[in-house]
């Protein structure tokens, strides 16, 4: 009885056999390395997405809204065991979480006590407060210091008391007066937009231009807080405030734990009871005489929720990319796969002669290949964990998500390894000679990627017109249908290229065109005809590869800059502020800002219209302008707005949004007896700074503005920060009711899953890169000999290395040059058929903008160019070093 193949010596000792094929085990490592990467990347890459989408809202939010919170009022002699109960009680319930004592910040207690005064001989004394906060003056902004210990008075205090840091004052409560010394003067917080430490502290500062501010703030150290109340005779602390701050550095799921630690901090020191609509809260009783109330994490369970919906929406925009990556990485194992039979043709040809069939060489090629393998899925798992985090949206990644990337990249290598098999297999039938006239079966001349060309098509017109708006609980997202197109598109007109590349270098005309060609030429026109599907099947790779890169770039880049227009419009700059009152810029802002005057008082025909008023010497420097907005240049279209001139019944106006060819004049709501006011039209432009969405707006200057009766607000542009402009506009005394900028209209959340899906489509690109070049590779390894004897043949016929290096060069930029064109045409076309589709926030102008991705393109060409000197020199090396004695003993 014959024993199975598979129990002989070539299959049992196979996994030890490839160590006389190196070149064979690094090409199918490096394929699997690939396809491990391929497959680890997508859990690596939602977790990290959704810690970026931790740290993103959290730095919108207020830190101290985030985690344990809770305030009340109490003895002083209490302090200490407040402060020591809150302490516990946060580290127990965080525990209890199971988000550890590091799941929040350190404590920050922040205390103050009202109704003292202070007072300096000769100067009329002044009620003010004394507070302290843990690190609080390591965040006001230093006026002047004299070092050490002591109180901060701010720099109008100091300024009507004639202080300067050093000296000493005298501060009273409801006992004697204690004198203190002035350690510093800080900038004051009073009334102004509180930086990111103070922001939860009105308690202390008040509110913004508020019409009755709290007195003025003496800040200091705790220890000198305590002791300045105590040698005052004051008994009691108004306001104590214990919080200890979400840092937003976290993965989901420690922010999940920290949301129930912070939960159960509130339930345990109980939330404020509300007796009465005029009533105020009352607290528990807690350690050390203290009625303290604590406030729920309201806004970090918002947070958590907003996270985890965009992980969600992530996951189903980003799987059909990596369903697509593990594809071409398989593939890529499947070439590694054909080169090990071109490297072990001689021993599977005798194994086939005698009667060994496809399926036992086909098990003989995966056991060779599982060492290889497997080392390779494991480092592409290694690699996922240092690709992800440095390439992704943020760095953090959980425990799980690096068993679930090692458990998709073990069911990689088995694919990778049944891909082995089932190419070993598939090509060990042609290593018998075949019988004569054999030819390719019919069904393989057959165009099957225009149907996938027909569902790129019909993806395309299912797009309409999507309008991405999140609202509510729900998150931006990109439709699925805006994945799907872009790979059967791409792919199909890939295909479709390489197959009329093939039929043309199969059809030899090539040879008959450059019959006479140099012999350079002549080598290379030859190479490429003898191998035609080979070369199509580089060119449509990188065809694919820059196509997709193309297509993910420039709708990357595309949506981010049609949402800073939109908010840059719709806001009118940076930011706007409302100015109640004289006018006052600050000399801070007179480079950077702009006055305008806006109104919705008046109508033009049955529309109502929003009028803006603009100053043509300094807009320009205040608002925001891009040359996308307008067929027309901003200085061109202010000219025209100066050089019309207008009066009571004529005014020169610019149409923009839908105002464009409203009929009539203009008349007003608010005073209807002053009748219409004629319109003279000197220019139109579909979107102008100040739009409010798609409505009609008239832009015409302040001059003209203030010859019609009607009501206006006066209104601030400036570029820069909100607390900066708000603080300077302070500083100048100008009060600011309402302002608004570009983040109130886009938050940094609100649309971050599109630019990460788009992102995760861009590694795809890089990946079928990849891919290509290491096929590329492959192509020249497995021809090597071939080319060594021909290349050995032809020196001896007089073939200079020159030339033949010429010959190869011409040879791969063929493949490599006509695929770069065709990806990068190909993949701009899809981009000008989906670009239109995606808009965010539709109800707000401008349309979407188009902007071609010239970095991603020239780093694209750059690497192309690399690849082809590489792949050059490398077949060149490889043909110099040919023996011929051993070349010809190999191909007998």
């Amino acid at each position: 009885m014959s024993r199975p193949a598979w129990t002989t010596p070539p299959w049992t000792r196979a996994p030890f056999l490839l160590r006389r094929e190196p070149s064979a085990a690094v090409a199918i490592a490096v394929s699997a390395t690939l396809l491990g990467l391929a497959c680890a990347a997508l859990p690596l890459y939602l977790v990290s997405a959704a810690s970026a989408s931790v740290a993103l809202q959290a730095k919108d939010v207020c830190p101290a809204q985030l985690g344990d919170d809770a305030s009340g009022s109490g003895p002083v002699r209490g302090v200490p065991a407040a402060l020591g109960s809150l302490g516990s009680t946060a580290d127990r319930t965080l525990a209890r979480a199971g988000a550890g004592r590091r799941g929040l910040a350190p404590a920050v207690v922040t205390m103050s006590r009202s109704g003292l005064v202070l007072s300096r001989p000769g100067i009329p004394a002044s009620p003010v407060q004394l507070a302290t906060s843990t690190g609080g003056l390591d965040h006001v902004a230093v006026v002047s210091s004299a070092g050490g210990t002591g109180v901060w008075l701010s720099d109008d205090v100091a300024s009507a008391f004639r202080v300067r840091p050093g000296q000493e004052v005298s501060l009273a409560g409801g006992g004697p007066a204690t004198r203190v010394r002035v350690a510093g003067i800080y900038r004051d917080l009073v009334g102004t937009s509180l930086p990111e430490f103070w922001c939860t502290q009105t308690a202390i500062f008040g509110l913004p231009d508020s019409n009755a501010p709290p007195p003025p703030v003496v800040l200091t150290d705790r220890a000198t807080f305590l002791r300045a109340l105590s040698a005052t005779g004051v008994r009691t602390v108004t306001y104590l405030d214990f919080q200890r701050f979400f840092t937003g550095h976290s993965t989901l799921p420690q922010a999940r734990r920290v949301a129930a630690g912070a939960t159960a901090f509130t339930r345990a020191v109980g939330e404020a009871t509300i007796r009465g609509p005029e009533a105020p809260p009352t607290g528990h009783r807690s350690a050390g005489g203290f009625t303290l109330a604590a406030s729920p994490p309201v806004r970090l369970t918002a947070l958590v929720s907003d996270a985890a919906a965009v992980e969600n929406s992530l996951r189903g925009s980003v799987a059909p990319v990596s369903v697509a990556a593990v594809i071409i990485a398989a593939l890529l194992v499947g070439l590694a796969g054909s080169y090990w039979v071109d490297r072990r043709r001689i021993e599977l040809g005798l194994l086939s002669v005698r009667g060994v069939g496809p399926v036992a060489l086909g098990v003989k090629g995966a056991l060779e290949s599982v060492v290889p393998v497997v080392l390779g899925v494991l480092l592409g798992w290694g690699l996922s964990l240092v690709v992800v985090p440095w390439l992704g949206p943020s760095r953090l990644l959980t425990s799980t998500a690096r068993l679930e990337a090692l458990g998709l990249s073990a069911i990689g290598a088995a694919v990778g390894l049944l891909l082995v098999a089932g190419v070993a297999a598939a090509r060990s039938r042609g290593l018998l000679e075949r019988p004569v006239g054999h030819r390719a079966p019919r069904w393989t001349r057959i165009p099957f990627e225009l149907v996938g060309l027909a569902g790129a098509l019909w993806a395309w017109r299912s797009l309409g017109q999507v309008g991405v708006q999140p609202a509510g609980n729900a998150v931006s997202h990109v439709p699925a249908s805006f994945l799907v197109f872009p790979l059967l598109f791409v792919l199909s007109l890939a295909i479709f290229a390489g197959r009329v590349l093939a039929a043309v270098l199969g059809s030899g005309l090539p040879n008959k065109v450059t019959r006479e060609s140099p012999p350079a030429v002549w080598l290379a026109v030859r190479r490429l005809s003898g191998g035609p599907q080979i070369a199509a099947l580089l060119m449509l790779s990188a065809t694919a590869s820059l196509a997709i890169l193309m297509y993910s770039s420039a709708l990357t880049r595309s949506q981010q800059s049609t949402l800073y227009a939109k908010a840059e419009v719709f806001v009118g700059s940076d930011v706007s502020a409302q100015i109640a009152g004289p006018v006052r810029v600050p000399p801070e802002l007179a480079r950077s800002a702009t006055i305008v005057t806006t109104s919705t008082a008046g109508n033009v025909g049955p529309a109502t219209v929003k009028i803006l008023a603009v100053n043509p010497r300094t807009f320009a420097q205040g608002a925001y302008w891009n040359s996308a907005l307008s067929d027309h240049s901003l200085a061109d279209l202010l000219r025209r707005l100066s050089d019309a001139r207008g009066d009571a019944h004529n005014l020169p106006v610019i149409e923009s949004g839908s105002a464009v060819g409203l009929p009539g004049g203009l008349s007003f709501v608010a005073a209807p007896q002053a009748g219409t006011v004629n319109l003279h039209v000197v220019a139109t432009t579909p979107t102008f700074p100040g739009q409010n969405g798609t409505g009609p707006l008239l832009v015409t200057t302040q001059a003209d503005f203030a010859r019609i009766p009607i009501v206006a607000t006066t209104v601030l542009w400036s570029h820069g920060t909100e607390p900066a402009v708000l603080n300077d506009l302070a500083r100048a005394g100008d009060v600011v009711p309402v302002v608004v900028s570009r983040h109130d209209v886009v938050g940094a959340t609100a649309f971050a899953a599109i630019a990460w899906t788009f992102a995760y489509l861009q590694s795809l690109g890089v990946l079928a890169g990849l891919a290509t070049a290491g096929g590329l590779l492959l192509f020249l390894s497995t021809r090597a000999r071939a080319r060594g004897l021909a290349y050995v043949l032809a020196r001896r016929m007089g073939l200079s290395r020159a030339a033949h290096a010429r010959s190869l060069a011409l040879e791969v930029a063929v493949m490599l040059g006509l695929g770069g064109l065709a990806g990068a045409a190909v993949g701009w076309l899809a981009v000008e058929l989906a670009a239109r589709h995606l808009n965010e926030l539709p109800d707000l102008a401008p349309p979407p903008l188009l902007v071609a991705p010239f970095a991603v393109l020239a780093g694209a060409t750059a690497a192309i160019a690399v690849t082809w000197l590489v792949a050059v020199a490398w077949a060149q090396h490889a043909a110099d070093r040919a023996r011929p004695a051993e070349l010809l003993r190999l191909d007998a």
